[in-house]
């Protein structure tokens, strides 16, 4: 009399290993080391999500600025980051804008490729003399990781505010008219 059987299903993973122990206690220890190797491989090469950037490259030659100061401001689990920038006097907002862009991207770039970080926010700030303070800034932008929640997200700075994208840019700053750092 013939019979049939069902085929058994594929064995499982702990299966394997348990065959595998009982055909030799060495070969078991050997599948466990791979496993945790492959697992290390996994961990140090997969892409980690803050090496991402949020913020084009910028069109255009980079424009001359120099970098005075830059600052981590981390507040709660939002990472912030202000920099200030020296810039030639007398540029036009056009090219005040191309400046920033520049200065956004290169911060950020630094900030979240190189260091490998996850800055969510940025201030970048433009004076047109090294002693300046900050606050007699010529040109100022804010930059938001557009994930980041409407409550977590910075203040704007208020005056005649020009919003692209994720960008806030303002070329009218009261103190700077005060202090006759405007050209």
């Amino acid at each position: 009399m013939l019979s049939f059987r069902e085929p058994r299903p594929a064995p499982s993973l702990i299966e394997r290993m348990r065959a595998g122990s009982r055909a030799g206690h060495r070969r078991y220890w050997q599948f466990v080391v791979v496993l945790a190797l492959l697992g290390t491989a996994v961990l140090v090469f997969w892409p980690r999500r803050g090496a991402r950037l949020l913020l084009a490259e910028p069109a255009g030659l980079k424009p001359e600025y120099r970098v005075r100061e830059m600052r981590s401001l981390p507040t709660g689990r939002v990472d912030r980051v202000s920099v200030v920038a020296v810039v030639r006097a007398g540029l036009a907002d056009d090219s005040l804008r191309s400046v920033l862009d520049w200065l956004l991207y290169s911060t950020l770039d630094q900030c979240n490729r190189q260091q490998r970080r996850r800055v969510q926010v940025v201030w970048a700030y433009l004076v047109e003399h090294e002693t300046t303070a900050t606050a007699g800034w010529r040109a100022m932008a804010i930059w938001h990781d557009p994930s980041l929640p409407k409550a977590q997200q910075s203040a704007g700075p208020g005056g005649d505010v020009v919003r692209v994208g994720s960008v806030q840019y303002d070329f009218t700053n009261p103190v700077g008219r005060k202090t006759g750092n405007r050209s």
